[in-house]
């Protein structure tokens, strides 16, 4: 729900919208560019993209040497879990011992689960490709994948055999850009941000995605 392709590989969902109507506003252009989370904090390090979006929060090892937006949404971190390989009457990450769980290279989920791993008993797999997180679950290579909640609403909502476990833990949504670079950029959107608030429109975005973001 924050940034997708459609068959015809034209990019959509929140964000894209968000950036769009910013970028209107402050009369600068973009171009869109699929890649993959782990490869998100690198391009803009290298210079490769201006700047990158994808549900990025404030988090991992590269952080110094990035700078990041004003925060545009509130989500959780959650689990999805086939229908046989979640236990009954358990919750949070007690329910995951001895358990393979999925998590995308560079992603929150991988940042937040590895600090836990060694106390609640569970193994953590990392791939780098989108295709290959999606896929997994399905082909039974781990017992459950952890993303943010939204994400794994529409895969729900697909598989009436899997099950959802939202985590205790809440992240900021933001974008990036190079510590030091593209600074116009961050300040062009805070320009941008502030004129959709005050006109409404930004209400009026969110309301098209309320189901996925925190109150």
């Amino acid at each position: 729900p924050f940034t997708a392709e459609d068959e015809e590989g034209n990019p959509f969902g929140f964000e894209v919208e968000l950036m769009e109507k910013i970028a209107e506003k402050e009369g600068f252009s973009i171009k869109f560019l699929p890649k993959n989370q782990s490869t998100l904090a690198p391009s803009v390090i290298t210079g490769t993209s201006d700047m990158a979006i994808g549900g990025l929060t404030r988090m991992g090892e590269e952080e110094k040497r990035l700078s990041f937006s004003a925060s545009y949404g509130t989500v959780k971190l959650a689990m999805l879990f086939t229908d046989a390989s979640a236990k009954s009457g358990e919750s949070g990450l007690d329910s995951l011992r001895e358990k393979t769980i999925l998590v995308k290279e560079g992603s929150a989920a991988a940042s937040f689960l590895e600090q836990e791993r060694e106390k609640k008993g569970y193994y953590l797999t990392v791939v780098q490709s989108n295709e290959d997180f999606f896929l997994a679950l399905e082909e039974g290579k781990a017992d459950a994948i952890c993303d943010f909640l939204p994400a794994l609403l529409e895969m729900h909502e697909k598989d009436d055999n899997t099950i959802i476990l939202s985590l205790d833990k809440e992240e900021e949504l933001c974008f990036i850009v190079s510590r030091g670079q593209n600074q116009e950029i961050l300040r062009a959107f805070d320009r941008g941000f502030r004129k959709m608030k005050e006109s409404g429109e930004f209400d009026l975005l969110c309301r098209r995605y309320e189901r996925y973001f925190l109150e």
